[in-house]
């Protein structure tokens, strides 16, 4: 006996409910509980660090957890530049972190903070560090880990630290900012390097680069070095 058109949808529907349903139990069962954690790219941070930061708990279902929201949390800590999370069937999370990497050491009101080439605040260093030390006229505001550096001043100031060559970094010690028109670096010698204005810095600082060389190879010292205007640089 042939069924009706209505009992056939019927039965289909009641099949795909029972797959659905199938799947949803499989999905939530036991075998996906998250059991492992790996991570890869952190330098700074323990296993444990990482699931309390990332909000994560051991034996949760891995279908779950919001892998954006994870990254949202990780990517909130200001050390942390960069998060992927994906799921590592059937019961593992891949976490892979990228560190911030610091380019330079801005001079607060009360220490010292490590900014990356985005100008954002990364922590407060203590004691040696080996960076660029940035220096701000003093109404800039006080540095906040995670907050970036917006004032002209400090733009003007990342934007010479970042156009600089390895070898430059090297040699410079200090970019000191009065204001964007008025830049100054000093060497780790220290010969004093009047830049001027932040514009045409690729141009200054292969210049500045240049005489250096120069005078390494004369073994002189001078009292000032101008790259002010490129085209016509002073050395005294």
């Amino acid at each position: 006996m042939r069924r009706s058109r209505a009992e056939r949808g019927f039965s289909i529907a009641l099949g795909l409910f029972a797959l659905v349903l199938a799947t949803y139990l499989f999905l939530s069962s036991p075998f996906f509980q998250l059991e492992i954690v790996y991570i890869t790219g952190n330098t700074r941070y323990s296993e444990a660090d990482i699931l309390t930061m990332a909000g994560l708990q051991l034996k949760q279902n891995l279908f779950d957890i919001n892998l954006n929201d994870v990254v949202k949390r990780l990517e909130a800590d200001p050390r942390i530049a960069q998060a992927r999370v994906r799921r590592t069937l059937p019961s593992g999370l891949t976490v892979m972190v990228e560190d911030c990497i610091a380019v330079a050491v801005l001079a607060g009101r009360n220490g010292l903070w490590l900014i990356d080439a985005d100008g954002r605040i990364i922590e407060e260093v203590v004691g040696p560090h080996g960076h660029v030390l940035i220096t701000l006229p003093q109404e800039n505001p006080a540095p906040v880990p995670g907050e970036y550096i917006s004032s002209p001043a400090g733009r003007a100031a990342l934007a010479v630290v970042t156009a600089m060559p390895l070898e430059l970094t090297i040699e410079v010690s200090d970019v000191v900012v009065h204001s964007p028109d008025h830049l100054q670096l000093t060497t780790r010698t220290g010969i004093p390097v009047e830049l001027g204005a932040w514009r045409d810095l690729n141009e200054k600082l292969r210049v500045l680069r240049s005489l250096l060389d120069q005078l390494r190879c004369k073994e002189a010292h001078p009292s000032l070095i101008d790259v002010s205007v490129p085209t016509s640089p002073i050395v005294r």
